[in-house]
């Protein structure tokens, strides 16, 4: 059973093409399980090695070019920000990602979404939805499994944190330790 596990966690980490769930029910369990104990574990000793940004406007998240070349996995932190003008609009809808840190319209004046659609996001540390001044932040689970350590929705407790943010679950399945809403006055 051992030797499965970690074949799962090596192709987990080798690659986001494809989906790391595997077909039975009993399957779906051990791995949410699994997923769990990696995320309340990883959250400490996990940090970001890299910040990547999307580049603004909508797309897939498996669009490189939207993320300047490169796209964030592992142990990146994630940050979709757009403008008033120009929203950002993600979606995760062709592979499963795994990332360190998330932050949706998290950045000073911004507004961005995020959409997860049939896939499954791990972020083993935490996500911030509309975290500071002026930003609007949606997390959006239509379909999918979703596992994260904390979930901060408007703002982070901190000066110039009065971000709004938005969680919304039509379907599918979320797994955290702690969602954190509206922490600092104003948010």
């Amino acid at each position: 059973m051992t030797t499965n596990w970690l074949s799962l966690a090596s192709a987990m980490v080798r690659s986001n093409r494809s989906s790391i769930l595997p077909a039975s029910s009993a399957g779906d369990l051990l791995l949410t399980v699994w997923l769990v104990c990696i995320l309340l574990a990883g959250a400490f000793a996990l940090r970001a090695d890299t910040t990547v940004e999307w580049k603004g406007g909508e797309g897939d998240w498996e669009d490189a070019a939207k993320w300047g070349g490169t796209l964030p996995w592992r142990t990146a932190e994630a940050r979709i920000n757009g403008t008033r003008a120009q929203p950002s609009e993600v979606t995760v809808s062709r592979s499963d990602v795994l990332v360190s840190h998330l932050g949706v319209g998290d950045g000073g004046n911004s507004q961005a979404s995020l959409a997860l659609a049939g896939r499954t996001l791990a972020v083993t540390a935490g996500i911030d939805v509309g975290k500071y001044d002026g930003s609007e932040g949606k997390l959006l689970l239509k379909s999918g499994k979703l596992f994260v350590n904390t979930i901060f929705v408007s703002g982070g407790g901190g000066p110039g944190m009065k971000g709004r943010g938005i969680v919304e679950i039509q379907d599918g399945i979320m797994v955290t330790k702690l969602i954190e809403l509206g922490l600092s006055s104003g948010s």
